[in-house]
């Protein structure tokens, strides 16, 4: 299963973060920009659409692609950058639940799976 969040905080805000992690986090990513090549640990100016309709969701946007196990939680993670209005906030955190096996994580539980894959201990 694949999980995300908003981690930036509720807008509206110049820009909002929202984090992908788990095994299809890549082919997501793919889905949303029509990017074949998402390069890894670097910042990839992508075009993020909805994958049903093909409508723009953030014209001029930022994703930041780190493959298992070098990221946060130790599985494959995405943040993706975008304009922090509410419109594109909520037009993108729905079209996330809408992808198969992708659901909102639970509070924590970036964190949590960072530790049960030794990311972090207890003491961070």
């Amino acid at each position: 299963m694949n999980i995300f969040a908003l981690s930036s905080g509720k807008g509206p805000s110049g820009i909002a973060i929202v984090r992908i992690s788990g095994p299809q986090t890549l082919d997501i990513c793919r889905s949303l920009t029509n990017e074949k090549n998402i390069k890894s640990n670097e910042i990839n100016l992508c075009k993020f659409i909805d994958p049903k309709n093909k409508k723009i969701i953030d014209p001029e946007a930022l994703l930041l692609w780190f493959p298992k196990p070098h990221s946060f939680t130790g599985d494959d993670l995405a943040e993706l950058h975008i304009h922090g209005s509410n419109a594109v906030i909520s037009y993108l955190l729905k079209v996330l639940s809408d992808q198969k096996n992708c659901r909102l994580a639970e509070p924590g539980e970036f964190t949590k799976i960072a530790f049960q894959n030794n990311k972090i201990d207890l003491i961070k």
